[in-house]
Formats: C-alpha cells, sequence, structure tokens
C-alpha cells in the first residue's frame, strides 16, 4: 500500500460515542464518514428531514409562523445545496462545523450549531425537545378536515401518531373506515398530505461533481479489490454519497483508473493516476485537478 494518503469508507454509526481513529505518520486517512455521520450513506435528504420534523413540530405547538418558516426554509436550503454541504461537513472537524459552514450558500449560524450537534452526537436537542411538546392531537390537526374530535378518533382507533403514519393511513383504507372520514374529508386529507410532500420534493437540487477526498477513497478502493494485472475488461462498481460509480484500469495504462460517476442524470468522467515526483510522489492525483488533490495530501498530512 502506498505510503501517503489513505481514504478510508466506514461504516454509518448514528449514535456512536467512538472517538475518530487518530491517523499515524505511516499512515495518513482522510476520514470522510466519521460518525454520526458517513459520506458513504447519510444524504443532505437525511439531514432535510431534520429540519422538516423541527417545523413540523414547531408549527403543531402553533409557535409563531415566521420560526416555522425558517426551520423549514433550512430544510430546503440543505436540499438545494446537499453535495456541497455533505462534502464540507465530511471534511471537516466535527468540533469546527459551525465556523466552517459560511460558504456554504443559505446555511445560517444558528443551523449550522444545529448541523454540528448533529454531526457529534446524532441527535438535535431542541428537536427531541420540540417534539416532546406536542401530543399526537397537536400534530394530526394540521391536516386539513382533521379536528380534535376526529384527531381523537384516528388515534383511539388507528393508533396514529404523525403526519408519517396518518399517509400510510390514507394508502392503506384504515382512515376512510374511522367514522366520519367520508369521501369528501379524505379528499381534504389526501389533498393536504400531497402538497406537503410536494413542497419538500419541488426543491431544485444543485449537483456538483463528486468531493476529491470521495473520488480517491473510490479509487482507492477499486485499486484494493483489483490487481492491475487483471485490468483489461473488469470493471467495478460502487455507490457512494449519492453517486453511483464506476471504475476499471486503462487498457493501455495499467496505473491509470477512469472512474465515471453518476447521479440523478448528471454524468462525470475522471482519470486517477500516480504522482511520480517530488514530496508526493507515490500519491494518487486526479488528472486536470492536480492542484487541488496535493493541495489535499499536504493538508493531510500536516493535520497528522
Amino acid at each position: 500500500m502506498d505510503t501517503c494518503s489513505v481514504f478510508e469508507v466506514r461504516p454509518l454509526h448514528l449514535h456512536s460515542q467512538e472517538s475518530p481513529m487518530k491517523p499515524s505518520m505511516e499512515q495518513i486517512t482522510f476520514d470522510f464518514s466519521r460518525p454520526p455521520f458517513s459520506a458513504t450513506e447519510t444524504t443532505a435528504e437525511q439531514v432535510a428531514r431534520y429540519f422538516d420534523r423541527i417545523s413540523t413540530a414547531l408549527e403543531a405547538a402553533r409557535v409563531s409562523r415566521r420560526r416555522v418558516s425558517f426551520y423549514r426554509t433550512a430544510a430546503e436550503r440543505i436540499r438545494r445545496h446537499g453535495d456541497e454541504l455533505m462534502d464540507r461537513l465530511a471534511e471537516v472537524d466535527p468540533r469546527q462545523i459551525e465556523g466552517s459552514l459560511e460558504s456554504v450558500a443559505g446555511i445560517d449560524p444558528q443551523v449550522a450549531s444545529l448541523l454540528g450537534e448533529l454531526w457529534r452526537t446524532g441527535r438535535i436537542d431542541m428537536l427531541e425537545r420540540a417534539e416532546a411538546q406536542v401530543t399526537p392531537r397537536d400534530r394530526l390537526t394540521l391536516i386539513d378536515g382533521i379536528g380534535p374530535t376526529m384527531a381523537d378518533r384516528v388515534v383511539g382507533e388507528l393508533g396514529v401518531t404523525d403526519l408519517t403514519q396518518l399517509e400510510e393511513a390514507v394508502h392503506d383504507g384504515r382512515l376512510e373506515r374511522v367514522h366520519g372520514f367520508g369521501p369528501h374529508r379524505m379528499d381534504q386529507v389526501r389533498l393536504c398530505l400531497e402538497a406537503r410532500r410536494r413542497r419538500a420534493e419541488s426543491v431544485p437540487r444543485v449537483h456538483r461533481p463528486p468531493s476529491f477526498p470521495l473520488l480517491l477513497g473510490v479509487d482507492q478502493m477499486f485499486r484494493d479489490r483489483r490487481a492491475p494485472s487483471a485490468h483489461d475488461r473488469d470493471i467495478w462498481r460502487v455507490e457512494r454519497q449519492g453517486w453511483s460509480f464506476s471504475a476499471n484500469f486503462d487498457p493501455d495504462l495499467p496505473d491509470l483508473v477512469i472512474v465515471h460517476a453518476n447521479r440523478d442524470g448528471h454524468y462525470y468522467r475522471f482519470e486517477v493516476e500516480t504522482e511520480r515526483r517530488g514530496s508526493l510522489a507515490g500519491c494518487r492525483l486526479v488528472r486536470g485537478h492536480e492542484g487541488a488533490c496535493r493541495r489535499l495530501h499536504l493538508d493531510a498530512r500536516v493535520a497528522a
């Protein structure tokens, strides 16, 4: 294995209290999947849903519309700029997240603080407190056609306590069997639930190419599993951070790895090769982005 930087992939542990591994001088590790977040498995959509839940809990508690709108907008911005945000979260020290997200479009300092808490602990205390203060009746009465009496009936007969469970009850036909939920009321409920869902799904997403730590991590994983002597037509595939990657050795240059990345119809092609000269000889670089990759390796050495 190369003596320069190693890009390591680790599994997701949402509530792990383990501290990140400290890299040794012999093996410098870019840990872009530290618990509780995982750059390989956690998505911007999963993060945005925490803020959806905050806005829903505050809305159910009938707090000011401005506060509800603030967290709803935060969820929308996390979805819109998800690639940039997740790249940044994967790269920074968990203790310095709050001061490292200023350049990510639309991320308010208060939102950054909550993201830092979520990154470090796997939970948001504010969310837990807000949800603890609202009842199932509070949540269900957010939906058109459901007042306090009907909400109590739904909770008592179906055990439904939140909007996700309510939507499931609509789809599987249980809700319409509850007394009082005739065709007109059911139409009201369906339309309101659909409008809430579309509000989240309609946010346009801004896609950037995969980050260099992610690309070099995929390159390393591929080379760990394939010997250059078997490069002829072997293609390796993997899913990471919302991207579908395929990799293969160049048939004429065994050291060169071709990496294709695809996400939601956005396609990118990269070539990764080994640095031959200087203090970073033996390190892997992305062609056309050698400078950025060199800085990445050097920063990792300094951090170690």
